[in-house]
């Protein structure tokens, strides 16, 4: 399965103190090779508020900046999970300051891609995209003071 991107609604929790202005990072795995490492929240913004509900995503890139084309078409960049993304995907939320941060729960898209060839032509194909829903219920408690919450929250799919 090549995987094309990974989006991520998340669901501040209402409750008080739910917000946050930590900085929180993102680091996606397969298996244990680290293949990207995002910024989710700077800090100091808006974003991650209390009852919010917003989406994020990351489209993977080649690290070289060389890509691929068929018959004159890029072909966008994916990256390989040869026995699907189940059992070894894992995306880690990391707080980096003290500032509570109230997770609700979390719905992601997986959104895997293929070429699929026009029948009937030399050389014709259209990218095709197939999304695979995972939900994370719960509530989790991002943040480095021990006494507030955990530092990381790893999301296993």
């Amino acid at each position: 399965m090549d995987i094309r991107r990974i989006e991520w609604t998340i669901h501040t929790s209402g409750r008080r103190h739910s917000g946050t202005d930590t900085p929180v990072s993102i680091e996606i795995f397969r298996d244990t090779t680290r293949l990207a490492y995002v910024w989710q929240e700077p800090g100091n913004t808006p974003r991650l508020s209390r009852g919010e509900v917003a989406t994020y995503s990351w489209t993977f890139v080649s690290l070289t900046g060389i890509g691929v084309a068929v018959s004159g078409k890029p072909v966008p960049y994916t990256e390989s999970f040869p026995d699907g993304f189940a059992g070894h995907l894992k995306v880690v939320y990391r707080a980096w300051g003290d500032d509570l941060w109230r997770v609700g729960e979390i719905e992601s898209h997986v959104v895997a891609g293929a070429m699929r060839f026009t029948p009937g032509t030399i050389d014709a194909w259209e990218w095709v995209e197939t999304p695979h829903r995972v939900t994370f219920p719960g509530e989790d408690v991002l943040s480095t003071d021990a006494r507030e919450g955990v530092v990381t929250l790893t999301l296993k799919y």
